[in-house]
């Protein structure tokens, strides 16, 4: 499946989230997908930055949060987070439960957090030197209205979304910039890398591990036991394979990319433990410059901007000054 190589600050700015009207024709950014073990925080995440100060005299009720000196309008905070509310009451989500309460709450971290992101993207652009001309900006906006049907589609929908169309250009705008700075940023992901090629069995416990290890160091055929013992419903069936993969693609548990990469072909680990059992690991080829599948590149991509983001984030001055709860 190809990943949308969108933070998640682009949910909001795209007209936040599933299930709120959307221009007919249109379709929410896929934010990226979860990979099957501990990762780090997801970008756009649900807990606030580290660098939260306060600020003596601040102006609360006009200004939400400060990003560098930047200000992100209260009134802009406000009417984000009051169009995911809605989208909340139009998936019958009853806000007055505490499971409702604690979804709204979610939310208003959510939407602090997108904007604090946004405005660290744009101060990034500002950098580089990046900039979206009139003319850029009108080319995208008249694709956006002819996909989702045309002008009177477009006007009905921006009366129902209680968008102005001023509001809606400076969305695009944001969402146009963002682009702009993901290509730069990640225009030197590589295309190729090292990979292996490798399989696993995954076991529940370590005795059984040390029973499935005992056969294959007596000769057993890998792949054969793979299919009598693992554990893996998804790879059992063709021997364990994990066909190939590079490092840092979190693809499989670190563990056994570890224990893989430190693997020649034709070499068994001994048992590796994971958060998911007890592993096997055999690798059957290694290739230096291998070419990246797609999807496993718009991964890499995915994964260098996130990590460029975060680490914006971790260096930037942050003031929130609007209650979160």
């Amino acid at each position: 499946m190809k990943r949308a190589l969108l933070p998640a600050v682009l949910v909001v700015v795209a007209l936040l989230v599933a299930g709120c009207s959307l221009l007919p024709g249109q379709q929410a950014p896929a934010q990226p997908t979860s990979v099957p073990q501990p990762t780090q925080p997801p970008v756009g995440g649900d807990t606030l930055p580290t660098a939260v100060i306060p600020t003596p005299g601040a102006e609360v009720g006009t200004v939400a949060a400060r990003v560098n000196g930047q200000d992100i309008p209260m009134a802009t905070f406000q009417k984000q987070f009051f169009q995911f509310k809605v989208a909340l009451t139009d998936q019958n989500v009853d806000l007055t439960t505490d499971e409702g309460k604690a979804a709204l709450a979610q939310v208003r971290v959510q939407v602090l957090n997108s904007l604090i992101e946004l405005a660290l993207i744009q101060q990034a652009a500002a950098r580089m030197g990046i900039s979206i001309s009139n003319e850029q900006l009108e080319a995208r906006v008249q694709e956006t209205i002819a996909s989702g049907g045309g002008e009177e589609k477009f006007q009905e929908w921006l009366a129902e979304s209680g968008i102005t169309p001023e509001e809606f250009r400076e969305q695009l705008r944001a969402e146009l910039l963002t682009e702009m700075v993901i290509q730069q940023v990640t225009g030197s992901v590589p295309d190729k890398a090292e990979q292996v090629h490798a399989r696993h069995i995954l076991l529940a416990s370590e005795q059984d591990a040390q029973a499935a290890l005992r056969r294959i160091q007596a000769g057993e055929d890998f792949a054969k036991v793979a299919r009598e013992m693992s554990q893996d419903e998804i790879t059992r069936a063709d021997g364990g394979d994990l066909g190939f993969f590079p490092k840092g693609m979190l693809s499989v548990p670190k563990e056994i990319e570890d224990a893989a990469f430190a693997l020649q072909p034709g070499q068994v680990s001994g048992i590796v433990r994971s958060p998911y059992g007890y592993h096997i690991v055999q690798v059957l080829e290694r290739q230096a410059g291998r070419p990246l599948p797609p999807d496993v590149y718009q991964a890499m991509k995915q994964k260098a901007f996130d990590d460029w983001l975060q680490q914006q984030r971790a260096a930037a001055q942050v003031e929130i000054l609007v209650p979160t709860e």
